[in-house]
């Protein structure tokens, strides 16, 4: 039994009936019809570490197993349902690719200085020490002395647990957006945030 239950979130849909099914957002066709889509790329990432939690008896839970893009609100009550008991004993992280041109990999909280920042310090090691064998950018912010960014994003603000978002990657980044599709790229990420989860692990109290 592992010292905190850890929520794996994919953020958007997948693929059903060989659809995606948050088209036409969250996706982007480059020039030569090179096409990725970020939900696709959650849920894969998403699998390989759920695959690795379960080896190492480190106890999880899988948010969304539809393919379908469901509801964010729908995904905060399920997140909330699990945790009312007993929200400290739980993380979130929820999964995601990101967009708007720039390149690399970033972590983010909620608004304000929480334990979410603090298992954030923890976990970004564990994930750092993988991505930077791939010479990966990591992109920070520290004019609060962390090195998490900050946003009040629905998910982090609405959920009770201890919460942080990755974005692994930019989808529109040809660069990044072939190390994301790739067995390899999906693979590296998994062990990243597998990585950062033991960090977080080894700085946790038993509950």
């Amino acid at each position: 039994m592992s010292k905190r239950h850890y929520l794996i979130d994919a953020g958007h849909g997948g693929i059903v009936k060989g659809e995606y099914t948050t088209a036409p957002k969250k996706m982007f066709k480059f020039d030569d019809g090179f096409t990725v889509y970020e939900g696709v790329f959650n849920r894969d990432v998403a699998t390989h570490l759920v695959e690795l939690l379960k080896k190492d008896c480190i106890d999880h839970t899988l948010v969304v197993t539809e393919n379908e893009d469901i509801p964010l609100k729908e995904r905060v009550e399920r997140i909330n349902n699990i945790v009312k008991d007993q929200p400290n004993k739980y993380v979130l992280i929820s999964i995601h690719g990101n967009a708007g041109g720039g390149r690399g990999d970033e972590i983010w909280t909620s608004v304000g200085e929480t334990e979410s920042d603090r298992l954030v310090e923890k976990f970004s090691i564990g994930y750092r020490n993988v991505m930077d064998g791939y010479n990966r950018p990591f992109r920070t912010d520290t004019s609060d002395g962390d090195i998490d960014k900050e946003s009040n994003f629905y998910i982090l603000r609405k959920t009770l647990c201890p919460a942080f978002l990755t974005e692994n990657g930019f989808f529109d980044n040809r660069q990044d957006a072939e190390f994301m599709v790739s067995k390899e790229g999906a693979m590296a990420f998994a062990m990243a945030h597998y990585k950062g989860i033991k960090k977080i692990e080894d700085y946790t109290s038993a509950f």
